[in-house]
């Protein structure tokens, strides 16, 4: 939204603690299947640029990008998964869109802390973990090694 894109929340139970976050974000929420051809349709899935599917739950999040990419083919999707694993076989079954491994990058920021980073983000690029520091800087997140 604050690119100047339109968005939209939906969620399937009505009382849900996040819907309260998103009205108070002005974020429009409605209250549906987000894996049901309906509610996508209603949402004019098919005329947008994008989608992110980013509940906890990995197989929800799966069912709402397969959903969506049957009813458009080119549209940009970006996935929470749970694990490694998980990742890479949406990836390459699906061709979904991106995948993120949540724990993962929240592992890595979580360590690149405990060995004295000064993490604000970390995101994955390419195989490596980058860390934006305090003031914007992005480094590398590679894990100090020990005295073995």
């Amino acid at each position: 939204r604050d690119l100047g894109v339109p968005v939209v929340a939906v969620e399937r139970d009505p009382d849900a603690k996040n819907i309260a976050r998103a009205k108070d974000r002005r974020l429009p929420v409605v209250i549906g299947d987000g894996s049901d051809h309906r509610t996508l349709r209603g949402l004019s899935i098919r005329t947008a640029r994008a989608l992110a599917t980013v509940t906890s739950d990995d197989v929800e999040n799966i069912a709402v990008a397969v959903a969506a990419r049957r009813l458009h083919g080119g549209l940009h999707i970006a996935l929470r998964a749970g694990d490694g694993d998980a990742t890479s076989e949406v990836q390459s079954l699906f061709h979904i869109g991106v995948v993120r491994d949540v724990y993962r990058i929240a592992g890595s920021a979580l360590g690149a802390v405990v060995v004295g980073y000064d993490v604000r983000e970390a995101f994955p690029y390419q195989g490596t973990m980058y860390l934006v520091g305090e003031t914007g800087e992005i480094e590398p997140f590679v894990l100090p090694r020990g005295n073995d």
